[in-house]
């Protein structure tokens, strides 16, 4: 999944009036419909209400050949309840080929965007589609690609109304001075791997309130006791030194605080602390890649399990880093943590399929009845973002009975999930999963499936 707060989901970056981007910048029309769109309606409502100042993403692009950075556009939200324009932006790239978002295997075009003047989620828009057609009847607001280039006369119109409703110049002098980076609106994301991640977004699977977790440090630091130090490695700071890290970790049974320090003397300097979703339990895999970050002492590890490969973070890469072979198999203990979790209501948990449809599957009978399909064994561990692997999108039956969990005056749950079902190579693979109480209503059950983001971890079982 792509990123929202600071471990790169968070980093505001500065807004710019469009001539510093070009000198003569051309107006786009997008396009949204929620119903068909990987954009659903309650994400949006979700990041307006989070980034109400605004914020950034990426959206298809189909007039892409003069597209270029600081040209200007309007979101335009499809479908009569609610359509019209919903915010306007510019643009903070050059357009870029990537996969088809809808997963046809063809190649399409997108573009970054900066987003401001959103309208609330459940609101008519001001300039509401009836009004956009009355007004504006040279735009065919009914059809049409994301991405159209207007002609000058169409947005200097579209420019004209905005004004008339909003009373915003055409310098766009309200964009704010932080707009917020969010890139999960649309396309999962390709690139090379971040090696400055940091640990910002992870942190809020143990608190939404990350700021809280920086002012609890001492306390973290006071609770925790030392349980391994590394051999002697090579650490990237201002001044590259060969030294030993020791790890702490605050005491529980089921999720802690794992923090990495180095000694100065007399002094201790925190490098890095992860909450830790605790778990012995190995799991035998081919590791196949190791992502270093930056720092030297941390990285992400996939390894093949079957058929199926899982990326995570090395709790303890710091440890083993140097013993490390690729192709060789080692017994791995997976966890995660999660960042958002929920049940899947009841009425997604089945969908009925026509006999017709059902018969071009080979999965109708003799009897002429449409074919009702369960969800309740759908099992999913999806990570798409190759700048971020260790995090996945995930879809699981609840396998064990969840019970409370705290640490540092968190509460969580603590229940097992699968993220792989069994094959004729590999058992069915699960493994612990730490949520958020206050993600849920109640207490999840084993009758339950749950879904959401996660933060995929592990560390060598020797």
């Amino acid at each position: 999944m792509k990123k929202n707060d600071p471990s790169k989901k968070g980093n505001s970056t500065q807004s710019s009036t469009p001539a510093e981007y070009a000198d003569n910048p051309g107006t786009y029309l997008l396009r949204w419909d929620p119903a068909i769109s990987k954009m659903k309606f309650e994400r949006y409502r979700e990041i307006t209400n989070e980034y109400p100042e605004g914020f950034c993403m990426d959206w298809s692009i189909y007039d892409y050949n003069d597209a270029k950075e600081g040209d200007l556009f309007y979101m335009l939200r499809e479908g009569e309840e609610n359509g019209g324009i919903i915010f306007r932006g510019i643009f903070s790239s050059a357009p870029y080929e990537d996969d088809d978002w809808r997963g046809s295997g063809e190649k399409r075009h997108y573009i970054m965007i900066d987003c401001f003047s959103a309208v609330n989620a459940d609101e008519r828009p001001p300039l509401h589609l009836s009004m956009l057609e009355k007004r504006i009847p040279i735009i065919n607001w009914r059809k049409g690609h994301s991405g159209e280039l207007l002609t000058p006369a169409q947005a200097e119109a579209l420019h004209s109304l905005w004004f008339d409703v909003y009373g915003f110049d055409d310098e766009y002098e309200k964009i704010e001075d932080n707009i917020e980076f969010d890139q999960e609106f649309e396309e999962d994301g390709d690139g090379e791997f971040d090696t400055e991640v940091g640990h910002g977004d992870h942190l809020s699977c143990f608190d939404e309130d990350i700021e809280s977790i920086i002012r609890d440090l001492e306390s973290i630091v006071d609770k925790s006791i030392p349980i391994s130090v590394s051999p002697e490695i090579s650490l990237v700071t201002e001044r590259p030194t060969t030294a030993e890290l020791i790890y702490f970790s605050t005491q529980g049974k089921d999720v802690a605080m794992r923090t990495t320090m180095i000694s100065h003397g007399e002094s201790m300097e925190i490098l890095a602390f992860v909450p830790y979703a605790i778990n012995d339990k190995p799991t035998k895999s081919k590791l196949i890649k190791i992502q270093e970050y930056s720092n030297g002492f941390e990285a992400v590890l996939t390894v093949e399990y079957g058929d199926t490969e899982f990326s995570f973070f090395d709790i303890d890469y710091a440890l083993h880093k140097n013993s490390y072979k690729l192709g060789e198999y080692y017994d791995f203990a997976l966890s995660a943590m999660a960042f958002e979790a929920g049940c899947v209501p009841d009425e997604e948990m089945s969908f009925t399929l026509s006999h017709d449809e059902a018969e071009r599957l080979h999965l109708a009978g003799d009897d002429n009845k449409p074919v009702i399909m369960s969800m309740s064994e759908l099992v999913g561990c999806l990570q798409t973002d190759s700048r971020y692997p260790d995090n996945a999108a995930f879809q699981s039956p609840v396998m064990s009975r969840a019970r409370k969990a705290a640490c540092l005056g968190r509460e969580f749950y603590r229940m097992e999930i699968c993220i792989a079902h069994e094959t004729d190579e590999c058992p069915e693979l699960t493994i612990p999963l730490i949520t958020r109480v206050s993600d849920f209503d109640k207490k999840p059950t084993m009758k339950n499936s749950i879904r959401g983001g996660l933060w995929l971890q592990g560390r060598l079982i020797q």
